[in-house]
């Protein structure tokens, strides 16, 4: 956008006016007198520096608006000696500004403080003596309501809010394209595109972050951006509106409207199209940029007409460009509606704070406060909505998953766990352990050996046991069947150290026939370790 004039350019005549002065030049200019009639012409005097008492008595004495032009042309001192002492004049509450007029300025009338100090002249000196000095540009005074300062009260700080934000954006967008690259991209894809993961891991946002609660990245997804044109496209609209917005608006609201907007924007964007992947910085830009009509109109009295229809001029150009941009595949148009509604709401509440109004700037100041969760509660009703179907889908894909991704867990878990006993209920120390009770039992050995065959079986069984109660179903056809393969060993094997361990108990041989069924059930259990597929 081409650089805007401001409205606190002063258009000086190019003589001087010849409306007579309220007052003699010599009742307010020290250093300087009127010649006596008929007498030569004196040398001339350099005028004296005005201070803030004679700039009151210039405006008390005046008929109507006090203009600063008019008072220099007619006087011979600098037009910009006159800022200070009128600063010091506002900031004690004894003058403000009245109206514009083209060709000769703005101008300044008294206050009612002010009003009041002229009836005493002799409490003039002592009042402005101890008036506070002027605040330093880009600070509200302490008497002021506050909010956006109106078009005659605008400092002309050096931006800062905007440059800052400049710097963040590109920084941050190179640290992204170096981790890019370090993810395997060549460095000319990861300028120009970016690694998906890498702008996720940085701050993008998409609606399953939201549904895992990582509410911060609507916020942080507004200093991520898609690749270098993404960038540069969101800095250049900055750069050429930024600074003009910090000027009218104050550092600290404009800071206020960027932030609103792109958590807005975000959030607008994330409920309509919650599979999309979000970046980039356009919710700001657009809420700053519809914040500049609000306050063009909300000023229009207080603009010279011309600078006012060229302001709106060249915003509804850039205006129109951005929204045929918002049709261009990729670009969220979401995200620029709801950063462009939040700027036009939050700049009406911050010029609603200067209401003279009490119970008004309290209430705007509450609204004020409440936008960020109406944004994160339109979100949230956006994902239990019916009518928003991309949700709905999303949460079905998401739990197919995350089901996919438990189960997967839980065939590790079983795995790890069902290994080890499998091993310790293979045939070789199964038999092993069997034959040493069946020779106890034949050889009606001593109690220690009988007591050491027991302990051994006994741990066998518990290992079975064991591996039964892992083996439960998941739901899934191909494991379960699996599963109660693995079971279905697991019990064989448990009732046949059982059968031993009975044996064992009645301390004396076996009978033919438990001999008999005891080696029914060890067959059975080795046959269900040969269906498992296990060597």
């Amino acid at each position: 956008m081409p650089v805007m004039s401001s409205p606190r350019a002063h258009t000086e005549p190019s003589v001087a006016d010849s409306t007579p002065m309220p007052m003699r030049v010599g009742d307010f200019a020290p250093g300087t007198a009127p010649a006596p009639a008929g007498s030569a012409e004196p040398d001339p005097v350099p005028p004296a520096r005005p201070t803030a008492e004679s700039l009151f008595r210039a405006v008390v004495a005046s008929v109507g608006p006090w203009f600063p032009s008019q008072y220099a042309a007619a006087t011979g001192v600098p037009r910009e000696a006159l800022d200070e002492p009128l600063a010091e004049l506002r900031h004690a509450n004894l003058v403000c500004v009245a109206d514009w007029v083209r060709g000769v300025g703005q101008g300044y009338k008294l206050t009612p403080e002010g009003e009041a100090l002229a009836e005493t002249p002799a409490e003039v000196t002592r009042v402005l003596g101890r008036a506070a000095p002027a605040a330093p540009p880009g600070r509200a005074d302490a008497t002021e309501t506050v909010g956006p300062p109106s078009a005659g009260e605008i400092e002309f700080a050096p931006p800062l809010v905007v440059p800052l934000l400049l710097v963040i954006n590109g920084l941050w967008f190179a640290v992204c394209a170096s981790w890019s690259i370090r993810w395997g991209l060549t460095p000319e894809r990861a300028v120009l595109e970016g690694h998906p993961e890498v702008l996720h891991r940085f701050g993008a946002v998409s609606g399953a972050d939201l549904l895992a609660g990582d509410w911060w990245r609507l916020l942080t997804a507004c200093f991520v951006h898609h690749g270098a044109l993404h960038l540069l496209m969101n800095l250049m609209a900055l750069a050429m509106m930024g600074p003009l917005a910090e000027l009218l608006w104050g550092r600290g609201r404009l800071l206020t409207i960027y932030l609103l907007s792109g958590l807005a924007g975000s959030a607008l964007a994330m409920a309509l199209s919650p599979n999309a992947l979000l970046a980039g910085a356009s919710g700001c830009i657009w809420g700053v940029h519809i914040s500049l009509f609000v306050w063009v109109y909300a000023q229009r009295e207080q603009v010279p007409p011309e600078v006012a229809s060229d302001w709106i001029r060249r915003l509804t150009v850039v205006l129109l460009l951005n929204a045929a941009a918002s049709a261009l595949p990729r670009v969220s148009w979401e995200g620029h509606l709801g950063g462009g509604l939040a700027g036009f709401a939050v700049a009406g509440l911050l010029l609603a704070l200067r209401s003279e109004a009490r119970r008004q700037r309290i209430a705007a100041g509450a609204l004020l406060a409440l936008v960020p969760f109406a944004c994160l509660g339109a979100v949230g009703a956006a994902m239990g909505a019916k009518g928003i179907p991309a949700w709905q889908q999303l949460k079905q894909r998401l739990a197919a998953t995350r089901g996919f991704d438990d189960l997967t867990q839980s065939e590790a878990d079983f795995h790890a766990g069902a290994a080890p006993r499998q091993a310790a209920l293979a045939p070789k120390p199964v038999d092993a352990a069997d034959l040493s009770a069946r020779l106890t039992l034949s050889l009606n050995a001593a109690p220690e050996r009988a007591a050491r065959d027991t302990a051994r079986l006994t741990e066998l069984k518990r290992a079975a046991d064991e591996l039964d109660a892992l083996a439960v179903p998941t739901g899934s056809a191909v494991l379960d069947a699996q599963r109660a393969a693995v079971r279905a060993f697991a019990q064989a094997r448990s009732r046949a150290l059982g059968k031993g361990l009975e044996l064992l108990a009645k301390g004396k041989a076996a009978t033919p026939a438990e001999r008999a069924e005891w080696d029914a059930l060890r067959r059975e259990a080795h046959d269900r370790w040969n269906a498992l597929g296990a060597r």
